[in-house]
């Protein structure tokens, strides 16, 4: 189901989103558009038992770095030549994904935080770094 919503941002400029409520299994794919094409960024899938999967467009990666930041005041400053290079092998599956049991897969590191299960209101999960939508191509 897709709806549209008019919301307010910080410098008082509306715009219009798209809200989805996806099944479970669809895979669901952040495309943005630029020069006329639209260009696909990252896909995102809710899995059976509530679990997120997130992944890159492509499925071969060049450089893939990885790195944690500590947040101040609800804000982070992140420089992606200060993460730490992933090997080749692990650039080969570089989706992360957030179980429902609070177990987190990412680019061969396992973590763990409280359940899915037992979030009661919007958290951030998790944040990335994006290019230029000139480097994504188009479909």
């Amino acid at each position: 189901m897709s709806t549209q919503r008019e919301y307010t941002t910080e410098k008082h400029t509306t715009m219009e989103a798209a809200f989805y409520e996806p099944t479970v299994g669809d895979r669901i794919r952040v495309v943005v558009r630029y020069e006329n094409a639209w260009r696909p960024i990252f896909w995102l899938m809710v899995g059976k038992d509530g679990s997120i999967y997130l992944g890159h467009r492509y499925t071969e990666i060049s450089v893939l770095r990885k790195g944690t930041k500590e947040v101040r005041n609800s804000s982070v400053s992140i420089r992606y030549e200060e993460g730490q290079d992933v090997s080749p092998e692990l650039r080969k599956n570089p989706k992360v994904s957030f179980h429902a049991s609070g177990r987190i897969n990412a680019v061969g590191d396992r973590l763990l935080r409280g359940s899915l299960r037992t979030i009661t209101e919007q958290q951030e999960l998790c944040r990335a770094l994006f290019l230029h939508p000139s480097h994504y191509a188009a479909i």
